[in-house]
């Protein structure tokens, strides 16, 4: 079967997804398992194709440039958008769910550098997801 979902019939995906999981260990199938039924839980029984939005803070796109650090490395790169709890950051570094961040942010309407810690809460191909242990009241305001 190609890798590619739109040519594939319903019936071959399935296949598919069972295959892997039949290989997977015990311990990743549990992880896996924890992993959907959580995201799952992010729909509406009425919109089933929406996800709904828990953020507690609106987001404002804007590019910070951002220094992070995390126990076993270092990158530089920039937000993609920002919020008084979070920010998500554009990088091809590979980190995973739940890894504690420092970073400090810079961008010309701070007076001085922004110095916060937060956790990886969401991980994609094209970044992170991280939550402020604090929350930054004037971030929104950028």
């Amino acid at each position: 079967m190609e890798n590619n979902d739109n040519k594939s019939s319903i019936a071959e995906v399935q296949a598919r997804i069972f295959q892997i999981i039949s290989t997977m260990p015990e311990v990743q199938k549990r992880k896996l398992l924890t992993g959907l039924e959580k995201w799952q839980s992010k729909f509406d029984d009425k919109q089933q194709s929406k996800p709904k939005d828990k953020r507690k803070y609106s987001r404002k796109p804007i590019s910070i440039y951002a220094i992070c650090e995390t126990n076993n490395r270092n990158f530089r790169d920039f937000t993609k958008d920002v919020s008084a709890g979070g920010a998500f950051i554009e990088t091809k570094t590979n980190l995973s769910l739940d890894e504690d961040l420092f970073m400090t942010l810079f961008h010309a309407s701070f007076e001085t550098p922004v110095r916060t810690r937060g956790k990886i809460v969401r991980v994609d191909p094209k970044g992170v997801g991280v939550k402020f242990n604090e929350t930054i009241p004037g971030m929104y305001f950028v």
